[in-house]
């Protein structure tokens, strides 16, 4: 395997004669099997004549699966100051940036320069707008693509994902009607089947159960069954997929009822009832309004235990 990796340091002035530092990393791969580079980590601070330093940070770690040559440049910054000559490969409105050249030109950017603000605003969302946005397939596929990103011990990749159409949503619906009219009667049945026709996008996400060719005990009662291991990668990649669309302004909520779990969803959907489980099904589309942020119970010190 040939790996070049090349590093190479500037440094900006800007009208009040702040310093920035812009690092880039240029790696040559050529590979036959999944590879995980560490970049490298480099910090600079740079001082000024007013006093004030700019930290940069190069720390890219690029997961790449290919079997020929691969050309990638990665550039990670990080600076109190954006100089106007870079914007064009540095979003301005944003201090932290991951910018992927993949050799043909098709360039993508991380856009999102603070990931605990992500993490801490997703929420679940119980009213969406009736339709979907004109791009939507493509925001989902996105949040798939991180979905799949998710710890996977093993490697059994065993997550699932399956895009419901209107047909499919409508008999879901109207089974799940039956499930609470059994229950609740009617009325209520009636009130649900109302409520779930309201929304727009729906993805069943499932765990495969087809581990033949890895010995191991598939049992989710012991701790290092695949079965277990796989259910919480599952669960995961559901997390990793709202919090991707979250990012991409549309909302989600996961949902685990009993009509999940009955067999005549499995046949519904097209699920093999042998090889597969439901997970949950999420729900997505433009949020209806800005959901009200929760109250935490616990501080920090309430879940965070310390020993010696």
């Amino acid at each position: 395997m040939k790996n070049n990796v090349g590093t190479t340091t500037a440094t900006t002035s800007t009208a009040n004669g702040e310093a920035n530092t812009f690092l880039q990393s240029t790696i040559s791969l050529s590979c036959d099997e999944e590879t995980y580079m560490n970049v490298g980590t480099t910090v600079t601070t740079t001082s000024t004549a007013n006093g004030i330093g700019n930290t940069s940070f190069l720390q890219p770690r690029i997961p790449l699966i290919c079997d020929e040559e691969s050309y990638m440049s990665a550039v990670t910054t990080r600076s109190a100051n954006v100089n106007k000559s870079d914007e064009e490969n540095v979003d301005s409105d944003n201090d932290d940036n991951i910018i992927i050249d993949n050799g043909n030109g098709d360039n993508s950017a991380v856009v999102d320069n603070d990931f605990d603000t992500i993490l801490r605003t997703r929420r679940t969302i119980n009213s969406f707008l009736p339709t979907l946005s004109g791009d939507w397939e493509s925001t989902l596929e996105k949040a798939i693509q991180s979905a799949i990103h998710a710890p996977n011990h093993k490697r059994t990749e065993p997550w699932r994902f399956h895009l419901l159409g209107p047909e499919t949503i409508q008999k879901v619906c109207e089974l799940n009607a039956s499930i609470v009219a059994e229950k609740k009667g009617e009325k209520a049945g009636k009130k649900k089947l109302d409520r779930w026709l309201q929304m727009p996008g729906w993805l069943v996400v499932t765990c495969k159960t087809d581990n033949d060719n890895i010995s191991n005990t598939n049992s989710m009662d012991d701790p290092t069954g695949i079965d277990r291991e796989d259910y919480a990668a599952c669960c995961c990649a559901v997390q990793n997929l709202c919090l991707s669309l979250h990012n991409s302004g549309m909302g989600t909520k996961w949902t685990t009822g009993p009509v999940n779990f009955d067999s005549r969803f499995n046949d519904i959907v097209g699920l093999q009832e042998d090889a597969e489980y439901v997970v949950g099904t999420i729900w997505f589309g433009t949020p209806e309004k800005k959901p009200n942020s929760p109250v935490k119970k616990q501080a920090i010190k309430d879940v965070l235990v310390r020993s010696s």
